[in-house]
């Protein structure tokens, strides 16, 4: 006789219902979270433009990453021209 706590599989999965995720491979899941990554660079230069800079610097300026993903911002003197 099976014990009260056996649980069937089928059971197990009905009352689980984890639908499993489709799986991702690692050049898509890195491409996923460069895209993450850049959408946040994007609104952190945004928001230090704005409370820093007061919108001075160029909204089109362009990050851009390296091989080991840090930002890189292109600085010319007729935007920091004073201390």
């Amino acid at each position: 006789m099976p014990s009260a706590t056996a649980t069937p599989l089928s059971t197990a999965r009905a009352v689980g219902s984890n639908p499993r995720k489709p799986r991702i491979s690692k050049k898509a899941q890195a491409a996923v979270e460069q895209e993450r990554r850049a959408f946040y660079a994007r609104k952190l230069f945004e928001e230090l433009n704005h409370a820093i800079f007061d919108d001075k610097l160029p909204k089109e300026t362009k990050l851009n990453w390296n091989g080991v993903q840090t930002t890189e911002i292109e600085l010319a003197e007729k935007i920091l021209d004073c201390d």
